[in-house]
């Protein structure tokens, strides 16, 4: 089972994986800011 190569996808994936996860909560973050802002400007 102790398969460098295997061992190096698993890491790459990983890394993808968590950088995927991390521009997601961004754009998150950014679409919600972006609706209260929108709700401001339409509220004033």
């Amino acid at each position: 089972m102790d398969n460098p190569k295997l061992k190096k996808t698993i890491l790459e994936t990983n890394l993808t994986y968590q950088a995927y996860l991390k521009r997601r909560s961004q754009d998150f973050y950014i679409d919600q800011h972006r609706e209260q802002a929108t709700t401001l400007c339409v509220r004033s």
